[in-house]
């Protein structure tokens, strides 16, 4: 995707970045965060419902990164599918296939539950941590593409 493919996206209020609503505002992080990844992806790093990072790449349909099981992020790839499909859904104008993961696994702190049902022991994984999987994700998504050529 090209800066300018990014930014009319951006315009059209798809790739919007979003501050913090909820109690869990930790350390200044907003909700959402968008950028445009070093290999060229979008990427979109929002907090689920309870709290926790999830980590989203945006490729074209057919990218041979989908539905792919040799890709590597944390918790696994849990998500596949087009944003319209989000329970937090951004924008049906978005042509992109997002391709994503989430922080919300054992061992893994969600500021939202944090009160019950976790660990002393567990993690919270934080908008830097989300953002560096994401970039991860999208240096394999793009050898992957190079790959295929």
């Amino acid at each position: 995707m090209t800066q300018e493919e990014f930014d009319r996206l951006a315009a059209l209020g798809v790739l919007e970045n979003r501050p913090a609503k909820k109690a869990w505002h930790i350390d200044g992080e907003p909700d959402r965060v968008t950028w445009l990844s070093a290999t060229g992806y979008p990427c979109i790093a929002q907090r689920n419902l309870l709290g926790a990072w999830c980590g989203y790449v945006g490729v074209r349909e057919g990218h041979p990164g989908l539905n792919n099981e040799s890709i590597h992020v944390h918790g696994g790839v849990t998500f596949s599918g087009f944003p319209g499909q989000w329970p937090q859904s951004l924008c049906s104008a978005d042509p992109n296939h997002y391709i994503g993961f989430d922080c919300n696994h054992l061992g893994d702190k969600a500021p939202g539950i944090e009160h019950f049902l976790r660990d002393e022991s567990d993690v919270y994984r934080d908008l830097a941590y989300a953002r560096a999987e994401c970039e991860k994700l999208a240096t394999q998504l793009k050898a992957l593409e190079e790959t295929d050529d």
